[in-house]
């Protein structure tokens, strides 16, 4: 038996990602709320960040960008901005938890 025939776009390459709670929690909502495994959200994800970036490649030649192109990048900028905000957010929230933990062992020193 030679088993299943390649698929033109098959997918031999694999990499490991190490996310943190709060990433994975992200990205488990995202396979859920979308029914999607997690795989292809963030191979959705990735797409989605390339598309961006041509765009701004042809935005930075002044070459013409269609409506659509820029209707992705004006979406995919607010949700790096959000994400970016909430990052942030998470990164301040971690700090003050560290800092009140650190606070409570030295009481306890």
């Amino acid at each position: 038996m030679a088993g299943r025939p390649k698929q033109d776009n098959s997918r031999d390459l694999q990499y490991r990602l190490r996310l943190n709670e709060e990433e994975a929690e992200m990205l488990e909502t995202i396979s859920v709320e979308t029914k999607q495994p997690k795989s292809d959200a963030i191979r959705e994800a990735l797409y989605l960040y390339h598309l961006s970036m041509e765009y701004s490649k042809k935005n930075a030649e002044n070459k013409d960008t269609t409506e659509n192109e820029k209707a992705l990048q004006e979406f995919f900028e607010k949700t790096m901005n959000k994400a970016k905000e909430l990052k942030n957010e998470s990164q301040a929230k971690n700090d003050e938890l560290l800092e009140h933990d650190y606070t409570i062992k030295k009481r306890t020193d």
